[in-house]
């Protein structure tokens, strides 16, 4: 079977896409007899999480970036510190 989703697993389980979601995250409003049973139809029909489509819900990926911009060819050449100007200029 292709890409499993929980639209997929609310046919097979004969329970709503919402209330799939929930079980599938803990939801203490559901029952541990659903949360069993969505987990059953979950592993017997292969289903892998999005960890994509659910960052997008979030809004959060839990990841970050930086980023460096230079505009000197030279590691050294904008050092503010008294030590870059006595290095060499044949190393800089």
């Amino acid at each position: 079977m292709g890409n499993v989703t929980i639209y997929d697993i609310a046919r097979r389980t004969k329970l709503s896409p919402s209330t799939i979601s929930k079980a599938l995250n803990n939801y203490p409003t559901i029952p541990e007899a659903t949360k069993k049973k969505v987990a059953k139809a979950c592993k017997d029909m292969g289903y892998i999480p999005n960890v994509s489509a659910k960052s997008l819900s979030k809004r959060s990926s839990g990841t970050w970036a930086s980023w460096l911009i230079s505009v000197s060819t030279s590691p050294l050449s904008a050092c503010p510190c008294s030590w870059g100007s006595s290095i060499p200029s044949s190393v800089r």
